[in-house]
């Protein structure tokens, strides 16, 4: 399913699980012990631009870039993590007050979570 704007159609599947206007963002998340994700920023390049709070635009932007089918573990450490690859890397705040910058344990559990809710087939 997409979310179809202006632009290219967003799927509709990662734009819920991620936006925090949805009420179901990055539930995989609460497995870290620190509550609901409350707030995502990114910093682009990853050592040295401006870090921005992601928005709705900004979570439609991720979910056409970077894959959410059965690369997602791979196409999001790539994205965020490898030192050597990575264009950005990605801050959470949780529940508890929290900040934590995203690691590769952060998309095993999405990858995880995608695959048991959508089999692996939600984005491509």
């Amino acid at each position: 399913m997409s979310y179809d704007t202006a632009e290219e159609p967003v799927c509709l599947e990662c734009l819920e699980t991620h936006d925090q206007h949805f009420r179901n963002n990055y539930v995989w998340l609460t497995a870290l012990g620190h509550g609901h994700v409350v707030r995502v920023w990114f910093q682009e390049p990853a050592t040295t631009g401006e870090i921005k709070l992601y928005t709705t635009e900004w979570w439609k932007a991720h979910c056409r870039v970077v894959d959410h089918g059965e690369n997602l573990y791979i196409a999001h450490v790539k994205a965020f993590v490898d030192p050597f690859t990575r264009f950005a890397k990605m801050i959470f705040q949780f529940e508890d007050g929290i900040q934590l910058e995203a690691d590769e344990s952060f998309y095993a559990l999405e990858q995880k979570y995608f695959d048991a809710n959508f089999g692996g087939e939600a984005c491509h």
